[in-house]
């Protein structure tokens, strides 16, 4: 009687009962759906939370439940497909707020899995997502690969991440925009401690100075 009642209690939230409405889509995913273990089950766990997105992002409602579910279960190896593939079906869905809470959920799994699927799964889908025509998307790219940075240790990942940053700099366009600056200002402030020696002397300090340097010119341009 769970299911039944539980689905056609929320096929529709609206804007004001939202926050209301929201949390008892963590209760079945975690309580209910996780509990069952057929691949019958586990795709009905699959389409519950895809269909869970769709629906929050549709509305522009907050994320925070769907992180709350990933965080959950995320480190269980029996359910890291099934989260994995959902995110794989959002990458190219025509809607930016999917594409964009989707990457969200990739921040939240990448500390939850191992190398192996970081390197297979979720890099290959940033690096998609570095180029969405979206720059909203694309801007929010950047802290996630810090966090691969400050997750990760293997350098054959690291090296992908370095060479994704080294295209963001080569793209002028994207780089000089300043929601843009600010959003690598705040990721490589965070993540510079925690970087290789080379990369931060390289890149990071390189770049920050850069955009230190055109900052300043601007002031001045306009102080004359």
């Amino acid at each position: 009687m769970i299911k039944p009642l539980y689905t056609t209690t929320n096929s529709s939230v609206s804007q004001d009962e939202g926050p209301r409405k929201e949390a008892p889509f963590v209760l079945y995913a975690t309580g209910v759906l996780c509990s069952w273990t057929t691949e019958q089950e586990r795709a009905e766990l699959t389409q519950y939370i895809y269909d869970a997105l769709l629906l929050i992002a549709n509305q522009k409602l907050t994320i925070n439940t769907l992180q709350a579910i990933y965080a959950e279960i995320g480190s269980d190896i029996n359910f890291q497909d099934n989260l994995l593939n959902i995110l794989r079906d959002s990458l190219t869905n025509t809607n930016s707020q999917i594409r964009l809470y989707t990457l969200q959920l990739f921040s939240i799994t990448l500390t939850l899995v191992n190398h192996s699927i970081i390197s297979n799964k979720i890099l290959p889908a940033l690096i998609t997502l570095a180029s969405d025509e979206d720059i909203i998307v694309r801007t929010a790219t950047i802290p996630v690969f810090g966090s691969i940075i400050v997750e990760c240790s293997e350098s054959e990942i690291l090296e992908r991440v370095y060479a994704q940053f080294q295209m963001f700099d080569n793209d002028t366009t994207f780089r000089d925009e300043h929601r843009v600056q600010s959003e690598f200002i705040k990721t490589f402030t965070q993540i510079a401690p925690q970087t290789e020696n080379k990369f931060r002397e390289d890149f990071i300090l390189p770049f920050l100075a850069l955009i230190a340097s055109q900052n300043s010119q601007q002031q001045s341009e306009r102080g004359s």
